[in-house]
């Protein structure tokens, strides 16, 4: 609800340039800092009262898929800066095939032919509609695609696919709940973000100084 809300925000102020009612988000960080602090006091309340299956996933391998989680996040809020909008939807249809190979990378997953196919339709299909009106597509968003934009988005593309296919890796070896996934990786992610925003603040003062 509340995290969707900010992320629309971001998404209208950051895309369009155009305030979201009294909000204007500059700071993807802090952005993604707030997301997971709201995800972290939800998925707390609901192990608190649900019971749980025993937990025996060690705890530092959350933070792998926490750092990617983060890291996609961040991307994918900076790239709206330098990326037009038709390039992110195709960006982001191309994440089926990434998705599979990162699969075979992490979990060394087969996959059958027909997925390898139908990812590549829906990144062809999407790229179709987008281009063949070029124009249209391009209403009301005025940022134009750059280089660095373009690594941006790559880097949302394969953090997001390593995120999936990691906490996928955890289910199937440690068999915790959906839930306790999503607690373990929160608390890393409140932790990360919250640290790398005190240090971006004391730089900021030492830099005012």
């Amino acid at each position: 609800g509340v995290s969707l809300l900010m992320e629309e925000a971001v998404v209208s102020t950051q895309s369009t340039g155009t305030k979201y009612g009294d909000l204007q988000f500059k700071d993807s960080q802090f952005l993604v800092f707030m997301n997971r602090i709201l995800a972290l006091a939800m998925v707390s309340g609901y192990v608190t009262v649900f019971t749980q299956p025993a937990h025996k996933t060690p705890l530092y391998k959350y933070s792998f898929s926490s750092f990617s989680n983060i890291m996609s996040s961040w991307c994918q809020y900076e790239a709206l800066k330098y990326v037009s909008f038709p390039t992110q939807v195709i960006c982001k249809a191309s994440k089926t095939m990434a998705v599979i190979i990162m699969g075979k990378v992490v979990s060394a997953k087969k996959f059958p032919a027909y997925e390898y196919v139908c990812a590549a339709l829906i990144f062809v299909g999407v790229s179709v509609f987008l281009l063949w009106n070029p124009q249209e597509a391009e209403k009301n968003y005025t940022a134009e695609t750059t280089f660095s934009g373009l690594i941006i988005l790559l880097g949302y593309i394969i953090f997001d696919s390593f995120t999936s296919n990691w906490q996928g890796e955890l289910y199937t070896t440690y068999k915790m709940s959906s839930y306790q996934c999503m607690l373990g990786t929160n608390i890393f992610s409140s932790l990360f973000t919250g640290v790398s925003l005190l240090m971006e603040e004391a730089v900021v003062s030492t830099q005012s100084t």
